[in-house]
């Protein structure tokens, strides 16, 4: 989008729903329109305009919030507009945005006295209010006053005072406030109080405040009074302490008439006197309007003297799916509830679906009013009827919180001892994870993994920076849920000490539940893939496989721990220029139990181990290291005596030779002390895994490999997947190291147990799988046996897969269930029932996919798409890869007459394999429109050319073939064509290289296209170009080539070559032969340096030839004259002849015999000529005959 808003205004539509923008988007020129006009925009990432840059909404006017939506999570804004410098432009739906930049442009919107704001004005920028010349509200917003933060912030707001009415606004009277965020600060007033508006008539959505809030009556963390129907707070949350006298709640004072709350959470401590709510002090509703608080929850502390609610302090309205887990206390013990102090059924008060945490309520949190529950069993599922669309808890590793706006949690790890329970804030993107170092002493949870690859090009090249350090490590705890973050560098420098995600860990801290996959850290001393230095923390549940490289104390997982470290490995290598290194840590003081490490570990000196390089103090216990990989004999290099105690730490081996030794790495037994019952899992060919790892939104390999703990769940891909390690080990030490043998990847679902769950790649590409075992297991695939799972937008690209029988590119035997919209690249081999996508189906469906695999076997039924097929639907498929096999074809090995087994618009590549359908074996399967075609005809006849597949069904036109839409594509362009009937080769101009955005993308491939035409056509005819030759570099996208052109008449020479002069039948010695040869060129373009030559033969005595070309043009050229044999270039241009006079004597001397005379022409049958010699006794009339006498 930024390429072509270069170039100028861009308008993208959405016929249906909602626009959403997932990606960054700069431009500095041109207008963006973004029409939704039956949806909302929703804005995920970062969208900058400078310049003289425009942005253009349309949406549903309808909507209340106006349809200009940025993510929202507890951490702020995700995604936001960034307007810099002047000049830019923002309208929604026809309204034009004064854009706001600096704090005095904010002040400037104050209307006069008793005045009301309402035009409508936007944040360009986040403002810092701290050097505010007022500490009074911006004024009373008007109904069509409109404040679109835009993802903006105001830091440190202050508004201070003892009036009524008191917040940013102070009164708003039906406008719309949105998209902004409140950072720190504090607002307080008398009644009436709210940080963004002291009594609401309007519509506040898609907000939130950190801000602490105080006042007497009507005071909340975000709303002080919210009153009127139509009036709306959506998608809001607050985690200021609030303090006020009545009517006090942590997000809204007071609900009234009609004012409705959904989607909302508060955090913060609430205290006062009368109707206290965790969320809302007081619900209220009249005989003509009943506003509901829907989808809300509240974990802070509630504490207050009557009428005091976990979540509502008075209720007098319909409230449903909440629940409350604050501390709730009443000096009064009157009206007292977890969830809520007083339900008032008879002005409407009314509780469904509503609960609260029994054991962190308080002494009387039961008052009949919502059920109580334990923190333990709401963890461990969704309560009552809360709707799964609309809220999660991580798997079941937290209490409850909105998917839209993920918000505070209690984990699992403390759900057992609620007494000891935090609030944990939700990471959910790279710049939070970093903004954790602001708060060390705060706890978190990182709700997804998160992609740190980005941080290769952060500060210059140092990358991440650690959590943390020697000085002041983190203090608080941070639980990943079993999350990963993903290839991040850190490299702050080879004189840094403290070095890794985290680099610094204080005492009493908790780190566990997370992993560091792949990237490097790299530092000088104490430098660890996830921890640099723990100084009496505890680490569990924790693995890393990044690169390690420092000075001294180096380690795969910690650079040096005096903390506990247990249910934890490492897999990356160590390296320390100096001295201490070990596979896990460099040095230990503390306790370490049940580990593993397997990664190369390089260093000095004798402080240098498999595992641990230096025990000091504390204990090893019940751990393991790879001697073989790790290239150490020993698995801790020193262990001080007296101080330290190694326990039960055993050696395995990776070692392909040792593979039938019961330490053999790759074998579960060899991890005996490991508790494989509740934290440790493994999978035949694979080391140990967390079974905290699992997780149902894949994005590394181990992800994968885990679906395996459980086969009924959906899952899908939250990113492209490198699964290169699933092929890296080939049996040497440097490359055994990795989570597989070099048996690859153990299929998920078998012949007992099948996969009966759910995959949706969401249009992302697992590259470089490998499965190889080819004597060991059948049903072999990415899937090995399903039974009714649906497998749906996925792409593999560059498999390698090797298995026994029913082998597919994706699943191995698929019984029931569906496939759709997926493709395979790569190849696939097994000993019968193999296929490019799936070995064998059993019934169920297979649509819009297609294979690029070379797929071989030795035995049956073998096909480019699937070797077999009894009873399944198969329709939109291409096949374009060889095949080999016995019964073996281009789509379909076995296509059995059963009952749906019906093959509808099938494609495969004649030029690899003739038959498309196997036959030796296949009783008469119905198919429709199945078609074999030449790489040729692909571009002429094939399902993209006669427009059988197109956008509108999932199709991306190219050729020879086409590609599925949704996944990532790169086109190569051909520009200027030639196309010439009867030639299959094209050349052109000069093509182009783009991705599906129209972006240069000449830097994702590599190779130069050739390109053809499909050459039957008919002159004027327009054809369709493909190409090939072109490779990618980026494996996550898909290739295909396009260009036109139209037949042109074949522009080459058309040579005739005539003897237009022979010689006579009969010569005699003495004589001249004269031959006159002629050249014409019939054709439409010259010939250029045409060879052409003379010969004679025949025993024939020929004295010094001499001949003579004359060209028939002045344009064309041949040598003019010359003596003796005929060799000569000429050009000859179009519609032009050339003509050779040549003269052959006859030598006096010559036998009698023959004069063979040869005339020869490229590519042109040759002319030839003979002529008799006879020697006369009584004479010779000169005319070539004989007059009289007879021969002698």
């Amino acid at each position: 989008m930024s390429a072509q808003l270069a170039s100028g205004d861009v308008n993208l539509e959405a016929a249906s729903g909602d626009i959403v923008v997932d990606d960054t988007v700069s431009w500095g020129a041109h207008t963006l329109t973004l029409s939704a006009p039956s949806g909302s925009v929703k804005v995920n990432a970062v969208m900058t305009a400078s310049g003289s840059a425009g942005l253009s909404l349309e949406t549903d006017a309808s909507v209340a919030d106006g349809g200009m939506v940025m993510a929202l999570t507890a951490g702020g804004f995700t995604g936001r507009v960034d307007f810099t410098g002047t000049g830019q432009s923002y309208r929604v739906n026809g309204t034009a945005y004064t854009l706001i930049h600096t704090l005095a442009e904010l002040e400037a919107i104050r209307p006069p006295a008793n005045g009301t704001i309402t035009a409508a004005y936007a944040l360009a920028a986040d403002v810092d209010w701290s050097g505010a010349a007022s500490q009074t509200p911006l004024g009373f917003l008007g109904a069509s006053g409109r404040f679109d933060g835009l993802g903006h912030q105001l830091l440190d707001l202050v508004i201070a005072g003892s009036v009524d009415d008191t917040g940013l606004f102070s009164y708003n009277s039906g406008g719309v406030i949105r998209n902004v965020g409140v950072r720190g600060g504090s607002v307080s007033g008398g009644g009436w109080v709210g940080t963004l508006v002291g009594d609401n008539f309007g519509v506040i959505a898609h907000v939130y405040s950190t801000a602490d809030v105080s006042g007497t009556l009507f005071v909340g963390g975000l709303v002080g009074f919210h009153n009127g129907n139509g009036s709306l707070i959506a998608d809001a949350w607050a985690s200021g302490n609030v303090i006020g006298t009545g009517a006090v709640g942590g997000l809204v004072g007071t609900t009234q008439s009609g004012g409705a709350v959904n989607n909302v959470w508060a955090s913060g401590n609430v205290t006062g006197q009368d109707s206290i709510g965790g969320l809302v002090g007081v619900t209220q509703t009249n005989a003509t309007a009943s506003e509901t608080l829907r989808n809300a929850y509240a974990t802070g502390n509630v504490t207050g003297s009557i009428q005091v609610g976990g979540l509502v302090g008075h209720n007098m309205s319909p409230v449903e799916h909440v629940f409350a887990t604050g501390s709730v206390s009443a000096s009064s013990n009157s009206y007292v509830g977890g969830l809520v102090g007083l339900n008032d059924a008879g002005p409407g008060g009314s509780v469904s679906d509503g609960w609260f945490a029994s054991d962190t309520a308080g002494a009387h949190p039961d008052n009949g009013v919502g059920t109580a529950i334990s923190l333990v069993n709401l963890v461990s599922a969704l309560p009552g009827s809360f709707d799964a669309a609309v809220w999660d808890n991580q798997n079941r590793k937290t209490t409850p919180y909105l998917k839209s706006l993920p918000g505070a949690v209690y984990v699992k790890a403390e759900s057992a001892t609620p007494a000891g329970a935090l609030v944990y804030t939700p990471v959910t993107t790279l710049d939070q994870l970093q903004a954790v170092g602001a708060n060390l002493a705060g706890n978190f949870a990182l709700f997804n993994d998160i992609d740190a690859s980005a941080t290769a090009n952060w500060n210059g090249g140092a990358g991440f920076v650690p959590i943390g350090n020697c000085a002041g490590g983190f203090n608080g705890r941070f639980d990943g849920l079993g999350h990963v973050v993903i290839d991040p560098t850190i490299n702050p420098g080879g004189s840094s000490l403290c070095v890794g995600l985290f680099g610094g860990l204080g005492i009493g801290s908790v780190l566990r539940n997370v992993g560091v996959d792949g990237g490097s850290v790299t530092g000088g001393n104490a430098v660890g893939g996830l921890v640099g230095y723990n100084d009496a923390g505890a680490i569990s549940n924790a693995f890393a496989t990044a690169r390690v490289f420092g000075t001294n104390d180096c380690g795969g997982l910690v650079g040096f721990t005096t903390g506990d470290v247990s249910d934890a490995y490492a897999t990356g290598s160590v390296t320390a220029s100096g001295g201490g290194a070990g596979g896990l840590t460099s040095g230990s003081r503390g306790a370490i139990r049940h580990t593993w490490a397997s990664g190369k570990v390089t260093g000095s000196g004798s402080n240098v181990g498999g595992l641990v390089g230096l025990a000091m103090d504390g204990t090893v216990e019940d751990s393991y290291w790879d001697s073989f990989s790790t290239g150490q004999a020993v698995g801790v290099g020193v262990v001080v005596a007296g101080n330290a105690t190694v326990t039960n730490l055993n050696t395995v081996t990776s070692n392909p030779a040792q593979a039938a030794a019961t330490n053999y790495a790759f074998k579960q037994g060899a991890y005996a002390s490991l508790d494989f019952g509740s934290t440790w899992t493994a999978f035949d060919g694979t080391r140990p895994f967390l079974q905290g790892e699992w997780q149902t939104t894949l994005t590394n390999a181990h992800q994968l490999q885990l679906m395996s703990l459980k086969l009924d769940a959906d899952y899908m891909l939250g990113r492209n997947i490198d699964a290169g390690e699933t092929g890296r080990n080939d049996g040497t030490a440097a490359n055994s190291n990795g989570m597989w043998a070099q048996t690859g990847f153990m299929r998920v679902g078998t012949d007992g147990p099948r996969f009966v769950g759910s995959l949706d790649g969401q249009h992302h590409v697992i590259s470089g799988f490998a499965i190889n075992r080819p004597t060991i297991d059948s049903w072999v695939g990415l899937f090995g046996k399903t039974g009714g799972a649906v497998v749906k937008n996925l792409g593999m690209a560059n498999v390698s897969i090797v298995g026994s029988s029913a082998v597919g590119g994706l699943i191995g035997l698929s019984q029931g269930g569906s496939v759709s919209n997926v493709y395979v690249t790569g190849s696939v081999s097994g000993a019968g029932a193999v296929g490019g996508i799936v070995g064998g189906m059993q019934g169920g469906s297979l649509d819009n996919a297609y294979a690029s695999v070379g797929v071989s076997s030795a035995g049956n039924d073998v096909g480019g798409v699937t070797g077999g097929n009894q009873g399944a639907s198969i329709s939109d498929v291409y096949a374009s890869g060889s095949v080999s096999g016995q019964n073996a074809a281009g789509l379909v090995g076995y296509n059995a007459d059963a009952s749906g087994a019906v093959i509808n618009d099938g494609f495969w590549n004649t030029d690899v394999m003739a038959q498309g359908i196997g036959t030796a074996d296949t009783p008469g399967g119905l198919s429709n429109g199945v078609t074999g075609l030449s790489t040729l005809h692909w571009l002429s006849q094939g399902p993209a050319a006669t427009g059988l597949w197109n956008t509108a069904n999932g199709w991306v036109t190219g050729y020879p073939y086409p590609v599925l839409k949704g996944f990532p594509y790169v086109l190569v362009v051909a520009q200027g064509t030639h196309v010439t009937q009867g030639v299959p080769a094209v050349t052109v101009d000069s093509y182009a290289v783009i991705d599906q955005d129209g972006n240069d993308a000449s830097a994702l491939v590599d190779g130069t296209p050739t390109w053809f035409a499909d050459p039957g056509l008919a002159i004027g005819a327009t054809a369709n170009v493909g190409g090939t030759g072109v490779t990618m570099l980026d494996p996550s996208y898909q290739l295909t080539y396009v260009g036109s052109g139209v037949v042109q008449a074949p522009v080459q020479p058309n040579l005739t070559l005539a003897l237009t002069q022979g010689g006579p039948d009969y010569v005699t010695y003495g004589q001249i032969v004269d031959y006159v040869v002629t050249l014409s060129n019939n054709g439409n373009a010259a010939a250029t340096n045409y060879a052409v030559s003379a010969s004679y033969g025949g025993g024939a005595d020929v004295g010094a030839t001499t001949w003579q070309c004359i060209a028939g043009s002045i344009d064309a050229s041949c040598a003019a004259a010359g003596n003796g044999p005929i060799v000569d270039h000429v050009t000859v241009p179009p519609g032009v002849s050339m003509t050779w006079l040549i003269h052959v004597p006859v030598s006096p001397s010559s036998p009698a015999g023959t004069l063979d005379f040869d005339f020869n022409a490229d590519g042109l049958a040759p002319l030839s000529d003979h002529v008799t010699i006879v020697i006369f006794r009584d004479g010779f009339d000169g005319a070539g005959a004989s007059m009289e006498g007879t021969p002698r």
